[in-house]
């Protein structure tokens, strides 16, 4: 029996012994969360000076069997070369005394806008006006071909193919509408030695703002080359 009692004192001191030891060994390493806290805010300040819209972060736990020794100092944390703010990403977390050391944090961003979205169904060759299009919030992550979100950029714009009904707007879904056709009659705006002289013209080609085209003088008969200003008004350098 005393025998017995000695191993119970023996095993209690042992369990006393080992329980501040333990402690001392998890205050020997950072806390993961710490880890995890410092790789979040760094993406919301990033978010914040990058999109004004709403943004939810994902921060991906890490490997519990993960010891790092902990930093005496605020942790840094930062965006490696190729690191993106929408989607899947990583987040660098590093650390420099007493031990330098850097691990990548996983994490998910998804981040919402009010984008444009066809109103209705639009056919290839459309002329695209702001009636043709309303705003939908939508998760941008999901959106790798672009979007836009002016209806502005709608302008002198029309459809490279066709378009169903709530389906977002992508640059490479539109291309810019002619703003003179062939064989329509046009102005010209010719700037000779300091004048500018009005005439009338009729185009030889069809073409987009800011394009070369052709035009036949109607007085001269000439042809000329004029570059287009606005629809029906091309300006002729001599």
């Amino acid at each position: 029996m005393p025998a017995k009692r000695t191993i119970r004192a023996l095993f209690a001191l042992l369990v006393t012994l080992a329980a501040p030891l333990a402690a001392y060994a998890e205050d020997a390493y950072q806390d993961q969360e710490e880890i995890l806290a410092a790789a979040r805010e760094f993406l919301a300040t990033q978010l914040a000076g990058h999109h004004g819209e709403d943004a939810d972060i994902l921060v991906e736990p890490l490997d519990p069997r993960l010891r790092l020794t902990r930093c005496e100092e605020p942790l840094e944390a930062f965006l490696p070369a190729g690191g993106q703010l929408v989607g899947n990403t990583s987040v660098g977390v590093s650390c420099n005394a007493p031990k330098s050391w850097s691990l990548y944090v996983s994490a998910k961003i998804s981040v919402f806008a009010e984008v444009l979205v066809a109103a209705r169904n639009l056919p290839r060759g459309t002329h695209l006006t702001g009636a043709d299009a309303s705003f939908e919030r939508r998760d941008l992550s999901r959106l790798p071909y672009g979007y836009l979100t002016d209806a502005a950029e709608l302008e002198s714009k029309m459809t490279s193919r066709r378009i169903n009904a709530g389906t977002v707007l992508t640059p490479s879904s539109m291309k810019d509408a002619p703003m003179v056709k062939r064989g329509e009659r046009v102005t010209l705006s010719i700037n000779a030695s300091g004048l500018q002289i009005r005439a009338s013209g009729t185009a030889m080609q069809d073409g987009t703002r800011g394009q070369h085209i052709r035009v036949r003088n109607t007085s001269s008969k000439r042809i000329v080359e004029g570059v287009i200003l606005a629809p029906g008004l091309v300006e002729v350098n001599n």
